[in-house]
């Protein structure tokens, strides 16, 4: 299943596309996983869903946002 295609992830590709220069800076951000997701998906998604996203724009970004998933929800 592609991130597109779940309900939870509904008008991310529409988003995308409408606001490329706000996906792009956050995308190429040297620290995307410390940052909000731009055009209010911060919001819109859980954490877990977040980390998700992630992993499509910057998996080699993955491991330090699994540390502070993990520090948040645990404890």
């Amino acid at each position: 299943m592609e991130l597109n295609e779940g309900e939870l992830f509904k008008g991310l590709l529409e988003s995308v596309n409408e606001n490329k220069e706000a996906w792009t800076e956050w995308a190429t951000h040297d620290r995307p996983h410390l940052i909000d997701l731009p055009c209010g998906w911060q919001e819109k998604l859980a954490p877990f869903q977040r980390l998700l996203l992630l992993r499509v724009f910057r998996p080699e970004k993955l491991l330090y946002a699994f540390q502070i998933y993990v520090r948040d929800q645990m404890g």
